[in-house]
């Protein structure tokens, strides 16, 4: 469907012989545009350059290095990564440094963290046998790499350089964090032909060979999907993933096609030469679209003024998104878009009616849910589940009074639990349900002497398995029961027991150190020995012994020097 409208303006247009394509950071918010081409008078130069809205260039600097495939760098040139086939250089402030110089591989692609200079890659071994994806930081150093089981097609990296995706040429899509952990895997469809992360929120959006677009959510769901007709070539997004763009092409027809954050198509344009990439900047304001015949285009958008996007059209496209919710019995999905309906529009009698019958309908599912509960004596858990009720129905009569009534039966119950798990010795259980108590009652002072003497009746009983694990011998199963003590309750008695162990450790350290020659390190521990235990007469002759022998080797020292 061709979508037109008079808030889209071309800026301007210009051919650059050798034209590197456009990645998704190549424009800035204030228009700048990153431009690079080959140097036509010397080899193995490339010219880096930003042009401003007006279409004025300006040379950033001149990188050497041989034939680069592809360019990914902040509009400003700070920051820019140079892939070869065999080769991955990353340049910061013009400095050029090569990233796993020892390591034979092919790249598949690169992108850029552009706020830390981090960037992440995808490679083949020189057989392409084995693949995988590496994280760098803006020294050029390797963090990690990942083993993946198909090739990468294409890989992509948050701003920030805590999330990162990777397309596989399988159809799936892996969203790692910076950690290398595993976040998400999806199934695209195809094979992966396009990645973008946005700036503000790890949502990665997708293009495949089959022409599918597809905007994921954190965890990997589908926010929305579409179908182009023509295999996707590159993808963009701004900060928020409110927009997003796509270049298609089969190699005949060539498309640019620009999508709402429901996935509505918004504008579409055609193009006459084979798109290389594109860059949204991250206000959605400037869109730069690069081409393989060498020309290079930025277009000025207001998309929020396209047909359909318009406030009147919004709020009638979620008021009927929240009724479908309702008749698919998805009461909290309708909830949450009705609150921010009538939220942004206090006004609309029409959303906060049915928001008025939704949240009815939830308190009702959830005070049924609680009764359930508390049938099977779980009231704390009826009382945490009305809670959640009540956060989004805080005023509700009936939630409130049978929210307060359950409440001191959930005290009542729990307090009833704690003594009788005390009577039975079960310390930490009983703990944790004065907790739990606390929880619904800060204020109970009662609950917590209780509880305090619940860990002081643990730490005690603590302490006698550490006096019993001293008299069998075993000196550490000792000091570990008298740790946990001491950790629950600091008992006097406890901290006299640990001490007196560990000056015990002291000394017997510190006279093996003394037999075996070590002086100085005798030293030390009979003088802590001595920090804990000023009258260990043990400790004091030993140390006597040590310091006499420093005193002699440092008087027979100051002779050596005198000869």
């Amino acid at each position: 469907m061709q979508r037109r409208f008079t808030s889209v303006n071309l800026l301007w247009q210009q051919r650059f012989r050798g034209l590197s394509a456009f990645t998704p950071h190549s424009v800035s918010p204030a228009g700048e545009t990153l431009v690079i081409q080959p140097d036509p008078l010397e080899n193995r130069t490339y010219q880096v350059l930003s042009i401003d809205p007006q279409g004025e260039a300006r040379e950033l600097f001149a990188l050497f290095v041989e034939t680069v495939y592809k360019f990914d760098g902040t509009p400003n040139g700070g920051h820019l990564l140079a892939m070869t086939d065999d080769d991955l250089y990353f340049t910061r402030d013009t400095r050029k440094i090569r990233f796993l110089p020892d390591r034979r591989v092919t790249y598949a692609d690169a992108s850029l963290a552009t706020a830390t200079g981090g960037f992440v890659c995808g490679y083949s071994d020189v057989l392409f046998a084995l693949h995988g994806i590496a994280l760098g930081e803006n020294t050029g150093r390797l963090l990690w790499s990942r083993d993946v089981d198909a090739p990468v097609n294409r890989v992509a990296i948050s701003p920030d350089g805590r999330t990162l995706a990777a397309g596989l040429e399988d159809g799936r899509v892996l969203l790692l964090d910076h950690r290398r952990r595993l976040l998400s895997e999806t199934e695209a469809g195809s094979a992966v032909s396009a990645l973008a992360l946005p700036s503000a929120r790890s949502w990665p959006v997708v293009g495949t060979r089959s022409g599918r677009l597809t905007a994921l959510n954190e965890d990997g769901g589908v926010r929305w999907q579409g179908n182009l007709g023509l295999p996707v070539a590159s993808v963009a997004a701004d900060a928020e993933a409110q927009w997003i763009v796509a270049a298609a092409t089969d190699g005949d027809a060539h498309l640019i096609s620009c999508h709402g954050a429901d996935g509505t198509p918004v504008w579409e344009h055609p193009l006459t030469a084979l798109p290389t990439g594109l860059a949204l900047s991250e206000d959605g304001r400037y869109l730069a679209v690069s081409t393989a015949s060498g020309e290079a285009m930025l277009f000025e958008l207001e998309l929020k003024f396209a047909p359909g996007f318009g406030v009147r059209d919004r709020r009638r496209r979620d008021l009927l998104r929240a009724q479908a919710a309702v008749s698919r019995n998805e009461w909290s999905a309708a909830a949450t878009i009705l609150t921010a309906l009538v939220s942004a529009a206090p006004h609309d009698v029409e959303a906060a009616s049915l928001l008025i019958e939704v949240r009815r309908y939830l308190v009702q599912e959830a005070l049924a849910e609680a009764q359930e509960l508390v049938a099977r004596n779980e009231y704390s858990a009826a009382v945490r589940l009305l809670g959640r009720a009540a956060a989004d129905a805080p005023w509700d009569d009936e939630l409130l009074h049978f929210r307060a009534h359950l409440r001191e039966a959930a005290l009542k119950a729990a307090a009833a639990r704690a003594q009788d798990l005390a009577a039975e010795r079960r310390w930490t259980a009983s703990a944790a349900m004065w907790i739990e108590l606390l929880e619904f009652d800060p204020d109970n002072l009662e609950a917590r002497h209780s509880l305090a003497q619940v860990k002081r009746e643990h730490a005690f009983e603590l302490m006698r398995a550490g006096d019993n694990q001293l008299d069998a011998g075993d000196r550490e199963g000792a000091r570990e029961m008298w740790r946990q003590a001491y950790e629950l309750d600091p008992l006097d008695e406890v901290e006299e027991r640990l001490c007196r162990l560990e000056v015990e450790r002291c000394v017997a350290a510190g006279i093996g150190l003394y037999e075996a020659g070590r002086v100085p390190e005798a030293l030390f521990q009979f003088k802590k020995a001595l920090a804990l235990d000023p009258h260990n007469t043990q400790a004091q002759k030993y140390l006597g012994y040590t310091e006499s022998i420093t005193s002699a080797a440092q008087v027979a020292e100051r002779f050596a020097h005198l000869e």
